[in-house]
């Protein structure tokens, strides 16, 4: 019979594994549900070990895709396009009476 253990990763392979796919640690926290202050230590070696819960939690983070990245350009066009919006109102109230 074969031996179907799969080799676990150490936290640090773990982090670097993440980061690898484009996970940022803030990303990480949110949808872990860890404290930013514990991945840090987790990430650099400092604390070497974890409860199960907590490392298939970050485990199964390998198996979703790094939430997309809002730039600023998208923002201010949405932000344009509500005030777009308001102006064209408001210059049919003011044309309507």
């Amino acid at each position: 019979m074969k031996n179907n253990t799969e080799k676990l990763l150490t936290l640090v392979e773990l982090f670097q594994i993440l980061k690898s796919k484009g996970w940022k640690q803030v990303d990480i926290s949110k949808h872990s549900g860890l404290k930013e202050q514990n991945i840090s230590k987790m990430s650099t070696g400092v604390q070497k070990q974890t409860s199960f819960q907590r490392y298939f939690a970050l485990k199964d983070l390998l198996t979703k895709e790094p939430p997309k990245i809002k730039t600023q350009a998208s923002i201010n066009l949405k932000h344009y396009m509500r005030g777009f919006a308001d102006g064209v109102a408001s210059v049919k109230e003011s044309k309507h009476g």
